[in-house]
């Protein structure tokens, strides 16, 4: 029996084998064809597990590459063998399969506030990360809605009021406000409210700006928003805080 000329994948070695040829089946061109290409149908056998396997083996006048010894033309056929080898994982892939996130279950969190983070959750895993940034900034000005927060005072980042020239505390009912509103109301507390405040940069820079942010910074966001689930929702209906 013939050996077939190159090595191509077995789906149970799972790699690239010597195979030889049980049955072949032969084409041509037709010789008034524009290309003229040959093909050739092989059913083979591994030569490390007996697996049986169909291999396609293709040449035409495209099919060639430069040997880089002689510097000229080298025709060589194309092999595809069925079962297909497996597309090999991307470094991104590796790096997203530790980054997925599973949707949480809150019980007592508004439906709309769910179905929202349901949907973050889902873009993140898909790498969409603008559409992510996008709707997390969403999710924080619905929470502040469904809070009844419509502003609040600005601080600065020592945690102190920020004051007017005309000596007034400052107070905004920009996204900004609301959620310093939050902290205001103790509904969340400080550190909470300043990666608030980051997330809200993000994204406003991926809505306005169309500027892309890595799954690095928005997994954690993600993760705080959950935190700001149980704070305000989750927590005040466990038995011990109603007592």
């Amino acid at each position: 029996m013939n050996k077939l000329e190159e090595k191509v994948y077995c789906n149970v070695c799972k790699g690239a084998r010597n195979h030889h040829i049980l049955k072949t089946y032969s084409e041509v061109a037709d010789y008034h064809s524009d290309i003229h290409w040959h093909a050739k149908y092989h059913i083979v056998q591994c030569l490390g597990c007996d697996t049986i396997a169909f291999v396609e083996q293709y040449g035409d006048e495209d099919t060639w590459d430069y040997n880089e010894y002689t510097g000229e033309r080298e025709w060589k056929d194309i092999f595809k063998v069925f079962p297909e080898e497996p597309p090999k994982p991307s470094k991104d892939d590796f790096f997203l399969g530790d980054y997925k996130l599973k949707i949480k279950n809150f019980n007592h969190v508004d439906p709309e506030l769910k179905e929202l983070y349901s949907q973050i959750v889902q873009v993140f895993n898909q790498r969409f990360n603008i559409l992510c940034a996008a709707g997390l900034r969403t999710l924080i000005e619905a929470i502040c809605l469904k809070t009844n927060i419509t502003g609040g005072r600005l601080y600065d980042e020592d945690k102190k009021v920020k004051i007017s020239k005309k000596g007034n505390e400052v107070y905004s009912t920009s996204l900004e406000g609301k959620i310093y509103g939050l902290y205001d109301k103790q509904l969340i507390l400080w550190d909470q409210c300043r990666i608030l405040q980051e997330i809200r940069d993000i994204g406003n820079s991926a809505v306005h700006e169309i500027e892309i942010p890595c799954i690095k910074t928005l997994r954690p966001a993600i993760i705080i928003v959950e935190g700001i689930f149980e704070s305000i929702y989750e927590l005040r209906e466990k038995s011990l805080v109603k007592k």
